[in-house]
């Protein structure tokens, strides 16, 4: 699955061992640059699953359940793609979702 989307030419991958090797030796073969990161998990991916409720609970003592923000601030959400407007869409559950769902680092910088 696609983990981050990082630029229109890069994107990660992230999931089980055998089906990125497989697709690495695939990209590698049409010619395109490919490797594997050293990394000890498969982040932004459903490999995250089974701790998002612990990491949840741990956010929600430190996240403030309504934030807040003073003056004109523009955030571009790399959980969303888009621009978030209001700081009450920063709870926990962003967060949550930053670590099993891909990073769309691309969209928000162009939403910005």
């Amino acid at each position: 699955m696609v983990a981050c989307v990082n630029s229109p030419e890069s994107v990660t991958f992230s999931g089980d061992v055998d089906d990125l090797d497989e697709v690495v030796a695939r990209l590698e073969a049409d010619g395109k640059f490919a490797r594997k990161l050293n990394v000890p998990l498969a982040y932004h991916s459903y490999h995250m699953l089974r701790m998002a409720d612990a990491y949840a609970e741990k956010l929600r003592q430190i996240v403030p359940p309504k934030p807040t923000w003073s003056g004109d601030v523009t955030y571009a959400s790399p959980v969303t793609g888009g621009l978030i407007a209001s700081p009450d869409k920063l709870i926990a559950e962003h967060y949550v979702a930053n670590l099993t769902s891909p990073v769309l680092f691309a969209q928000a910088f162009e939403a910005m």
